[in-house]
C-alpha cells in the first residue's frame, strides 16, 4: 500500500499538465526561492508564457514521518495564477483536504481527521496533534478537551505535544506524572536520545515551578548522579530567582565542559536580574572576575559577544567599542582573528589592523594566521 507522500507526489504528476507546473519534491530545493527558479525553468523549457505552479520543499518534508505517512501540515507554495492552481489542487484524493491561505499565503494539505473527543489510535492522534493550532483557533474549548483526554490516555509517545499544546491549560498532575516517568525511565536505563530528555524534563518542571510537586523533584535531581539530572538542575536554577546557593551551584558548573554554556546563561540571567544590569555588561564584569577558571571567562565574553551579534560581528563590535575594558577589547579581537583563520573576511582583517594601531594588543601570530 502506498504512503501518504507516494499519493500525494503521484497527485501531483497528475496536476502537471498545460498551463501548470507542479514540481515533483527534490532534495535539492532547500527553499521558496529554490523552487520558483525551479518552476520558471520548466515554463522555459516547455515554452509557457503564462504559467502557474506548484511545490513544496525540503523543509515541508518535516510533515512526514519516517514511514512517509502524512502526521502534519504540508505547505505547498505557488506561483502565477492563484485561482488556476487553487483548481487544480481541488482534485487532490481523499482523506487529504487542501486548505487555501488565500492569494497571500501557501496552500496546506492535511489528512481529514474527525474531530471527536474520542483518542482513537496513536497515528490518527499523531495526525490530529499536527494539525492542532488551527482547531484550537476555531473551537479551542473543545480542542482542549480533547488534548486533555491524550495526555490522561495511555499513548504515552505523544504526552509531551499534548502538554506543549495546551500550554498554559495543562494540567499540573499530568506535568507531574509526565516528569516523573520520565525522570524515573531514564534512571532506570531506558534508552532515549540525551538532548530530547534534557529539553523535554527542563520545559515541563519549568512549568511547575511555584507548585508543591517542583521543590521534591527539584531536590531528587540534586541526588541523582547522571549527566543528564543535573543538566536539567543547571537549567532550571539559571531561570530561578538569584540565591547564594543557586550561584554557588552554577558557579561550579562552570568548570564541567558540557554543562558550562548553560550554567554561564544562568549564572548572568540571575545576576543582571538581581543587580538590575542588562546580561551583557553582567557578562563583561564575570568575564574579568579572577576567581573564575580562564575558560570559564572565556565562555563568559562569549555571551557578552553575542549580545552585539553573530561570532565575527559580535567579535569585532565588542573589541571596537572603547567603554569595554582594554584586556577584554583585545581577548574579543583574538576571538575575531581565531575565527578568520577558517573563514577568510578581508574587511574584518581591515577593522583589526586598526584596533591595533590604536593600541589593543593583539598577538602577531593570530592576526598573522588571520589574513
Amino acid at each position: 500500500m502506498p504512503s501518504d507522500r507516494q499519493v500525494l507526489v503521484s497527485f501531483l504528476r497528475s496536476i502537471d499538465a498545460d498551463d501548470v507546473i507542479a514540481l515533483p519534491p527534490s532534495r535539492g530545493r532547500a527553499t521558496q526561492s529554490a523552487g520558483h527558479e525551479d518552476a520558471l525553468e520548466a515554463a522555459a523549457e516547455r515554452g509557457l508564457t503564462t504559467p502557474s505552479w506548484v511545490f513544496w520543499h525540503q523543509q515541508s518534508e518535516r510533515a512526514f514521518d519516517d514511514r512517509g505517512e502524512l502526521v502534519g501540515d504540508l505547505y505547498l507554495h505557488w506561483g502565477g495564477d492563484h485561482a488556476r492552481v487553487a483548481r487544480a489542487l481541488t482534485a487532490c484524493p481523499g482523506p487529504f483536504e487542501v486548505v487555501d491561505n488565500g492569494p497571500q499565503g501557501a496552500f496546506v494539505i492535511r489528512r481529514a481527521v474527525a474531530r471527536t473527543d474520542d483518542v482513537g489510535e496513536e497515528a490518527e492522534v499523531k495526525r490530529r496533534l499536527g494539525q492542532i493550532h488551527a482547531e484550537l483557533d476555531a473551537d479551542p474549548d473543545a480542542a482542549q478537551r480533547w488534548l486533555v483526554a491524550v495526555v490522561r490516555s495511555p499513548l504515552r509517545g505523544v504526552h509531551l505535544q499534548a502538554l506543549h499544546a495546551l500550554g498554559e491549560a495543562a494540567p499540573r498532575d499530568a506535568l507531574e506524572a509526565f516528569a516523573a516517568e520520565l525522570k524515573d525511565n531514564v534512571a532506570a536505563g531506558g534508552k532515549r536520545d540525551e538532548l530530547s530528555v534534557i529539553l523535554e524534563l527542563a520545559a515541563v518542571l519549568g512549568r511547575l515551578t511555584g507548585s508543591p510537586a517542583y521543590e521534591p523533584m527539584r531536590e531528587q535531581l540534586r541526588k541523582e548522579r547522571k549527566h543528564v539530572f543535573r543538566a536539567v538542575l543547571v537549567l532550571l536554577v539559571g531561570q530561578e530567582p538569584w540565591t547564594p546557593e543557586n550561584d554557588g551551584f552554577l558557579r561550579k558548573q562552570l568548570g564541567e565542559p558540557k554543562l558550562r554554556f548553560n550554567a554561564a546563561r544562568g549564572l548572568v540571567r540571575s545576576l543582571a536580574a538581581r543587580d538590575d544590569m542588562t546580561e551583557e555588561a553582567l557578562a563583561l564584569r564575570l568575564a574579568e572576575d579572577p576567581t573564575l577558571s580562564d575558560v570559564a571567562r572565556g565562555e563568559l565574553l562569549e555571551l557578552a559577544c553575542a549580545k552585539r551579534g553573530h561570532r565575527l560581528r559580535g567579535y569585532l563590535a565588542l573589541a571596537e567599542d572603547p567603554g569595554v575594558p582594554l584586556l577584554l577589547r583585545a581577548r574579543a579581537a583574538a576571538r575575531a582573528c581565531d575565527y578568520l583563520r577558517f573563514r577568510k573576511d578581508a574587511t574584518a582583517v581591515v577593522r583589526i589592523d586598526a584596533l591595533v594601531a590604536a593600541g589593543i594588543p593583539v598577538d602577531a601570530q593570530a592576526l598573522a594566521a588571520a589574513r
